[in-house]
């Protein structure tokens, strides 16, 4: 892939086995969760070497047709899929469809074209055949053009390479004269002060948009910013002792959004104690764009090594658990398949997304330790901050009832925080009111309603005498799952604006959803 690109490697040796007595062999489901994290999350090619079959990646059951198809939630988010494997794309069965064609024919999510062999396919074959594929499609972009077509660069590679009986069974599934959508435009750094990543220092970088040769001067936008660790080398060696030698990517060092005014754009981060302290090939990558345009650029061989002068944080980042809704309280209602919004801030060293094994932001569900999940990438930085940002999750798979969720998190300095909330997961089907209450009560000028929703619904309140006689009602509004509040305060009028007299009222709170509707009623004391 161009130097220009991201690019993330999931290796099966970096992931523990797990042995079931309901599959035969081993699996490793924290592969399986990581490959579809990232496929949810989005990703301009998605590109697998190894064993297969039509509905399978890898003995370890790595993306399983019946278990996984419908977790592929990646929206319009579609890549390029290339499955250097056997039979994944075996689109000519009668009786049934292949793994590959259902991802391609899924609606709103899956694959833009699939790329993959429609039988039995040999390993060493497979990986030439890779190889040259990526070689042709990406060359006229490495030298400033557009990347090639697929069906052209599927044509050349099959053309390139040696064994013409494996590579004839390759296919495109989906329109061959798609080009992927990646920018032309570049980004530009100009400084970074220091010019090396030190454990703890506070590191600026400042750079341009480009264009023809100069300063982009009208380009107003947004700008994200990763910064990357050095390389790291790994060896895994078999159980035959053979050891096999491979690179991964380096750790997360920051990530987060600045704005871009007329073409030039600044930002600050603060550099984690967890770095490699060693290696010149730290790395700095971009992306920016506004409605009209978008592009990228890159920085590598920045240096990683050494500590600045000692930062005294003792204090954990503080942590702040929502389900969507701004107002979420322990305990509140939350869909089966809440959006879970995570608020992290550190005001002194920031957060730490370098996620080293023991310092990584996790999750915990139901008090299960042995299946906390390393939340890392999920966090980002608000715009134009180096201290505070929000990780976001679609959680999915939850049963009906009460769930605890734990986060933890470690500012850069290494501190840690844990916080812990409880959430009840409603079906869609029901509705609830609870926690009906009006403040102040007993009321003097105006008292505020609110209340707690188990789904969306259109609310009413109306307001009665103690013998039921009407006396006001409130507008109609649609209230959200979990907490809400009457738009308006009451001021103690009836519908003709005249004040009512001291005493007790009652109040009915209204809820209709489709074909559910549910009322609760309260008191009101008015004593001025």
């Amino acid at each position: 892939m161009p130097d220009l690109f991201n690019v993330r490697k999931i290796y099966l040796m970096d992931y523990p086995v797990v042995r079931t007595v309901s599959v035969s062999g081993v699996t490793k489901p924290q592969a399986n969760e990581a490959l579809i994290d990232q496929i949810n999350q989005g990703t301009l090619i998605l590109n697998f070497i190894g064993h297969g079959n039509d509905e399978l990646w890898t003995h370890e059951q790595v993306l399983y047709a019946p278990t996984d198809f419908h977790r592929i939630q990646n929206q319009r988010r579609l890549p390029l899929w290339v499955a250097a494997t056997c039979e994944f794309a075996y689109w000519d069965q009668p009786d049934k469809q292949s793994f590959a064609e259902r991802i391609q024919n899924a609606a709103e999510r899956g694959a833009i074209a699939m790329v993959a062999s429609s039988r039995v396919a040999f390993s060493y074959d497979n990986a030439s055949f890779n190889y040259q594929l990526f070689d042709i499609l990406f060359n006229p972009y490495v030298a400033g053009g557009k990347i090639l077509r697929i069906g052209d660069a599927v044509m050349i590679a099959k053309n390139n390479t040696y064994n013409d009986y494996n590579s004839e069974k390759y296919a495109v599934l989906g329109d061959p004269a798609l080009r992927l959508g990646a920018p032309t435009s570049r980004a530009k750094i100009e400084r970074i002060t220091p010019d090396s990543l030190q454990a703890l220092r506070r590191v600026r970088v400042s750079g341009y948009i480009e264009k023809d040769a100069g300063v982009w001067n009208d380009f107003n936008g947004k700008l994200l910013l990763r910064v990357v660790d050095a390389k790291r080398q790994r060896i895994y060696e078999t159980s035959a002792g053979l050891k096999v030698y491979y690179v991964l990517p380096g750790n997360s060092v920051f990530r987060g959004v600045t704005e871009i005014n007329n073409g030039r754009f600044n930002m600050e981060f603060i550099v984690p104690k967890d770095i490699s302290y060693g290696g010149e090939d730290g790395r700095l990558s971009l992306y920016f764009w506004n409605d009209a345009s978008e592009g990228t650029g890159h920085y590598e061989k920045l240096p990683v090594g050494g500590t600045a002068v000692n930062l005294i944080d003792h204090d954990g980042p503080e942590i702040a658990i929502k389900f969507g809704q701004e107002d979420f309280a322990s305990g509140d209602f939350t869909k089966p398949d809440p959006l879970l919004n995570v608020e992290i801030s550190d005001s002194l060293s920031g957060v730490n997304i370098a996620g080293d094994i023991g310092h990584q932001i996790s999750m915990v569900l139901d008090d299960d330790q042995a299946a906390a999940k390393d939340m890392t990438q999920f966090f980002e930085y608000h715009s134009g901050s180096f201290t505070s940002g929000v990780l976001k999750y679609q959680l999915t798979g939850l049963t009906q009832g009460l769930h605890t969720l734990q986060i933890k998190a470690w500012d850069n300095s290494n501190n840690s925080s844990m916080v812990e909330t409880v959430f009840q997961v409603v079906a869609d089907s029901v509705l609830t009111v609870r926690n009906l209450l009006n403040y102040p009560n007993p009321m003097t000028a105006h008292t505020q309603f609110s209340f707690e929703l188990s789904n969306e619904a259109r609310v009413t309140l109306k307001i009665f005498s103690v013998a039921g006689r009407l006396l006001k009602k409130f507008e109609p509004m649609l209230a959200t799952v979990g907490f809400n509040q009457i738009s308006e305060s009451w001021d103690g009028r009836d519908e003709d604006g005249d004040l009512l007299a001291n005493g007790v009222y009652l109040y009915r709170l209204e809820a209709v959803r489709e074909n559910a509707k549910v009322e609760k009623i309260g008191k009101v004391v008015i004593a001025r």
